[in-house]
């Protein structure tokens, strides 16, 4: 590790435990920058006797490396990916010589039959990578009529839809693993329209659940929720006692 790193004004605006993190992700990455990115894995890898923290903890941290520009989060066939653009700044890679086993982020936006430039030949190309996959992610937010329909794709303004579903949906965590959720259900082909009529409809639920309870924005996109039925009844009296239960007077 260089000793930069802990003079980087980028990295101390992170928490001690995200630098952990990011560091420690290092270490699970291969030659070209990619890694497996569940988080129950990367807790499994790096914080597996570490109790008071869990695997929601640890994607709230990832989110914050992804909001930084240090990881980048992809879905290849429902699985999850991270990609650290800025790898080669800290770590030696040969990714010439050592293929990657893991899919390259290219293939979650652009098909898999595309070539994917090199997590890094140089310090220079790992960090070029970042902005073409933010520009890939943003570029598949809006469609007009959904991709099944050979729709084109419209120009993102500062009223996106996915600002739209931010503001609607009720519950506001990891807004990093949100966008990226909302931006592979629109490239799926799911209307930009249905996802925000569902979100709208979820919050005005008369059976919303308490906020604790509600899912994380990024895991009701993963779960297509937008397709299921209202929520169901909540009884929130209390149950009615039945004949026997019930006390009998005089006793």
């Amino acid at each position: 590790m260089k000793p930069e790193f802990f003079a980087d004004q980028e990295i101390t605006l992170l928490s001690r435990d995200i630098r952990l993190l990011y560091i420690g992700l290092w270490g699970l990455a291969d030659e070209h920058g990619r890694l497996q990115g569940d988080p129950r894995y990367v807790k499994g890898q790096l914080f597996a006797y570490d109790d008071d923290l869990t695997a929601g903890d640890i994607e709230k941290m990832l989110d914050c490396l992804i909001e930084a520009g240090k990881a980048h989060r992809y879905r290849v066939r429902n699985a999850v990916y991270l990609f650290l653009p800025k790898l080669a700044k800290h770590q030696r890679l040969e990714p010439a010589k050592v293929p990657s086993r893991l899919p390259s982020p290219n293939e979650s936006e652009r098909g898999a039959d595309e070539s994917e430039p090199d997590a890094n030949e140089s310090e220079r190309g790992a960090d070029e990578s970042e902005p073409d996959a933010k520009k890939s992610t943003l570029s598949m937010w809006h469609v007009a009529g959904g991709m099944e329909h050979g729709a084109a794709r419209e120009p993102i303004t500062d009223s996106d839809p996915f600002a739209e579903f931010w503001d609607t949906y009720p519950r506001r965590e990891a807004k990093g693993s949100a966008k990226t959720a909302f931006a592979q259900a629109i490239q799926k082909g799911t209307p930009a329209e249905t996802i925000l009529d569902a979100a709208r409809r979820y919050r005005d639920d008369p059976n919303l659940p308490e906020r604790e309870f509600i899912p994380h924005p990024a895991t009701w996109l993963d779960r297509c929720s937008w397709e299921d039925d209202p929520l169901p009844e909540r009884n929130t009296g209390r149950p009615e006692l039945s004949p026997v239960a019930r006390p009998v007077r005089g006793w």
